[in-house]
């Protein structure tokens, strides 16, 4: 088996790209690599979507170089995902529809936290692309501590995101709870534990490992997507 391959829509320098480098680096067969061109820091979906030209070309390179079983778009917005499919012959998976379909198969009622407030409105028209409206009950933002939670990785952060959890599985009725972001990826298993601590067995998706082992779910069955309908002349 080769390697699955997480392409993050920053570049490769960017912190972002260099926090899921670390976060995911026992992982032996998974290599997260970033884009060649673009913005180091990123702090609006504007400036994420300004990235799918070098995702596209990046992804073409890495089939182009072989070795890449399944690619994932590392971010929770999914950028780019149905034109990298296009322009590429692998499994590609988007890291929203993994963790979605996945929370689907746990639970009934589906709470997301994501992290700047202007995802907000993104993750609401994925979840109506993927149709998934009748499963998602709420959606919460972290607000502008999002960056917070990423780099400073703070015990403040974290108790900020159990009241989040809190709120969405008592006040929204959830039976799953989602993490609509990779950088929230480290303070998961604290999470779970606060949470068992209130007397709950809410299950908490971590977006990351989820996307990858349903590439390695979709490599191991020999599974792709039908590119019938995708199909671009290039």
């Amino acid at each position: 088996m080769g390697q699955i391959v997480m392409l993050t829509p920053f570049p490769d320098s960017s912190p972002l790209t260099k926090f899921a480098k670390d976060e995911y680096r026992d992982i032996t067969d998974l290599t997260v690599i970033g884009t060649d061109t673009g913005l180091d820091m990123v702090t609006n979906y504007y400036q994420i979507e300004y990235h799918i030209g070098p995702i596209i070309d990046k992804a073409k390179a890495i089939e182009k170089r072989g070795g890449c079983d399944a690619l994932i778009v590392g971010c929770f917005g999914d950028p780019g995902l149905m034109a990298v499919r296009q322009v590429t012959s692998m499994p590609v998976l988007g890291t929203a529809e993994a963790s979605l379909c996945t929370a689907a198969m746990v639970g009934d009622k589906i709470g997301i936290i994501v992290p700047q407030e202007d995802v907000l409105s993104v993750t609401e028209k994925t979840i109506r692309a993927y149709n998934f409206s009748n499963h998602v009950v709420a959606i919460r933002s972290v607000g502008e501590l999002w960056w917070e939670i990423v780099q400073g990785q703070s015990q403040e952060s974290v108790a900020k995101m159990v009241d989040l959890c809190l709120q969405i599985i008592r006040g929204d009725g959830a039976d799953v709870v989602i993490f609509g972001c990779i950088g929230f990826a480290w303070m998961v298993n604290q999470i779970r534990e606060f949470i068992a601590k209130e007397g709950l067995k809410t299950p908490i998706i971590e977006p990351g490992l989820t996307v990858y082992n349903a590439a390695k779910m979709i490599v191991e069955l020999g599974l792709n997507q039908d590119r019938r309908k995708l199909k671009i002349n290039l």
